[in-house]
């Protein structure tokens, strides 16, 4: 349930853009899951919502459509829904690019946030020792990227 929840909320109303966009260019969805190599009702269930589609299927939407990852997922419009009609006005548009390999690391990173979340206090103490100790050594942990920079810069 947890991984469904973060999957929903990152591709939110993705079935409905597939859809504008597949009948854009005249196509139905038997022949858009012959170009994608996938079953029909796997991609019906893109469409109805159901399923969601991964990083790679959504790149190889956009070439059949000839449209761009935006086209297909809209982008950040600086306001969060409360499920009430209310919108959190005035948030800063994400300066992480909105491209499907970060939409995939978003998905897991809210896994793990979830995962996270449901354990007790001592395990999530051990948790923090765990990836305090894989950040310490050089195999596991990344170099400086853009995230780390732009955290650096939102703690200063």
């Amino acid at each position: 349930m947890a991984r469904q929840s973060v999957a929903r909320f990152v591709f939110a109303n993705i079935g409905a853009q597939l859809k504008k966009h597949r009948k854009a260019a005249h196509m139905t969805q038997r022949q858009m899951a012959k170009a994608l190599g996938i079953p029909y009702s796997t991609y019906s269930n893109y469409e109805n919502d159901y399923r969601i589609p991964d990083a790679e299927t959504v790149n190889k939407i956009c070439e059949i459509l000839n449209i761009s990852i935006v086209d297909l997922m809209g982008r950040f419009s600086g306001k969060i829904g409360f499920g009430n009609g209310e919108d959190m006005p005035n948030l800063p548009t994400p300066a992480i690019p909105f491209t499907p390999e970060n939409i995939l690391k978003a998905k897991i990173e809210g896994e793990l946030v979830f995962a996270f979340r449901k354990l007790n206090d001592e395990g999530k103490k051990r948790a923090m020792e765990y990836i305090d100790t894989l950040l310490g050594n050089p195999k596991f942990a990344q170099e400086s990227s853009t995230e780390d920079t732009l955290t650096a810069q939102h703690n200063e």
